[in-house]
């Protein structure tokens, strides 16, 4: 049996934006804490406080809207813009199952989180060691996602209730320590050592041809990658790369035809393998 740490940190407060929390606040007119939680976050994140209020009340507009005024909700430059725009990929990136037009930022933000890690859940694959989920009991979720937000997310302060939860429990260095782990590096050295098969692979791929990503911005993102360079979007672009695997095994196997010379599969190992 092994245990996971999936939800750890969605759950915990470590990847909650302090806009939503300072749009709650907006919301319920609670403008005391506002100002003071403006003050906090604009000193921490050295930026004036005017344009954290402005994020904070664009939190409150209908998701449209939304879309077209956050940065983050807009699609990755690889993709195809006419694809995108027909999908309404900003959308999709904000994310449509949030809940009403009328609830708490915060309590669309929880949908939208608690949909992305049921998806993360549906797409393990079958294994014969079990496994254990604690961060996603069902009973410390119904509370974690209960409780005021500002218990979770505190300037300065990574995984706030946590932390104050495991006082006398941990040693203090464990307990402050400001480094996390990070699976990026992993994607840079896989991409730097299948590099010489990867750049002939995408010298024209299928996925492009198709209408789904713009080629030279797709290999540009991929440079960036083999230099170390890894996006926030990196499961994003993980996922472009598999769209390109499955084209090419589903032109191979004669399932989809496509105007040009036949595509065979890649198929690689971390090994560094191709078959």
């Amino acid at each position: 049996m092994s245990l996971s740490g999936l939800g750890g940190d969605e759950l915990n407060g470590q990847a909650a934006d302090c806009r939503v929390l300072l749009g709650d606040l907006l919301a319920e007119f609670r403008f005391g804490e506002l100002i003071d939680q403006l003050k906090a976050w604009s000193l921490l994140m050295k930026r004036p406080w005017i344009l954290l209020l402005s994020q904070a009340f664009i939190q409150l507009l209908p998701i449209p809207l939304r879309a077209r005024l956050t940065k983050y909700a807009q699609p990755e430059p690889w993709i195809n813009g006419k694809f995108s725009r027909r999908l309404r990929l900003p959308q999709h990136k904000l994310g449509l199952a949030q809940g009403s037009q009328f609830c708490l930022p915060s309590k669309r933000d929880w949908t939208a989180t608690l949909s992305t890690l049921a998806n993360q859940m549906g797409e393990d694959l079958p294994a014969l060691e079990e496994k254990r989920y604690p961060y996603l009991d069902r009973d410390l979720v119904d509370f974690l996602t209960a409780i005021p937000m500002d218990q979770l997310l505190r300037p300065g302060q990574r995984r706030s209730l946590m932390r104050r939860a495991l006082t006398g429990y941990l040693p203090k260095e464990v307990l402050t320590r400001k480094t996390k782990a990070s699976a990026g590096r992993v994607f840079s050295m896989l991409v730097e050592k299948q590099w010489p098969v990867l750049e002939d692979f995408f010298a024209s791929p299928l996925s492009a041809r198709v209408g789904y990503i713009d080629a030279p911005g797709f290999r540009n993102a991929l440079c960036d990658l083999k230099g170390g360079n890894v996006s926030a979007s990196i499961v994003d672009f993980v996922r472009g790369l598999t769209i390109e695997f499955w084209l090419r095994d589903l032109a191979r196997r004669e399932l989809i035809a496509i105007p040009g010379k036949e595509f065979l599969p890649l198929k690689m190992d971390l090994a560094g393998s191709q078959a």
